[in-house]
């Protein structure tokens, strides 16, 4: 099925006022950049005065996959690098995507939303936008084109076990690093004594 038949609706968000300009003390926290990983980093996430309606109109529900549209260079293209909307983030602030994003919200009876944020970070998917954003200085997605994304449905209880076993391997990945992390540091330190020791004749 094509990106745009799997999702029940997408839309792009909005960028507000600045907190300066308002005497209102903000509460909406915009989604304006995905980290390399493909998550948010929700510590960092500019808060911003929107009107009523549009958070209403925008809001971000759990398991909505934020995408980047406009960002990156020819160099480096990061349109289309994807987070997934974290359904344990803090219900006290209203989260909305900005306008440098697109938000997609899932037909749940044909896609698991952690399958197609999984896809959407692939390499396939990755070499499509390639190919739609063109050659331009800033690669900027087009809603419309990128919504014809061919994208692979395997039946749900499928999608789930490559879901599981994804994040099997993202943990045994992360662990690797953490131990990789460690050992250098290790080292880091070895050679820092012995170059002290060098230095003051004790070796």
């Amino acid at each position: 099925m094509k990106l745009g038949e799997v999702c029940q609706r997408v839309f792009s968000g909005t960028w507000g006022r600045d907190p300066k300009e308002s005497l209102i003390t903000p509460m909406e926290s915009l989604v304006s950049d995905i980290k390399e990983d493909w998550s948010i980093d929700y510590a960092r996430l500019p808060l911003r005065v929107v009107k009523k309606r549009q958070q209403e109109r925008y809001r971000l529900q759990p398991f909505d996959i934020v995408v980047v549209k406009s960002s990156g260079s020819k160099a480096k293209v990061i349109s289309g690098r994807a987070a997934l909307f974290n359904p344990k983030y803090d219900e006290k602030v209203v989260y909305l995507p900005s306008n440098f994003t697109l938000a997609l919200r899932c037909r749940k009876e044909v896609v698991e939303p952690k399958f197609l944020w999984r896809f959407l970070n692939s390499l396939v998917a990755h070499s499509f936008v390639e190919s739609i954003v063109g050659t331009t200085t800033y690669p900027n997605i087009k809603k419309q084109p990128y919504l014809e994304m061919p994208v692979p449905l395997p039946p749900l209880p499928e999608q789930r076990r490559i879901v599981a076993y994804l994040d099997q391997v993202q943990t045994q990945v992360t662990a690797l690093q953490k131990a990789q992390e460690s050992t250098e540091a290790e080292l880091h330190r070895l050679e820092q004594a012995i170059l002290d020791k060098a230095f003051r004749g004790e070796l």
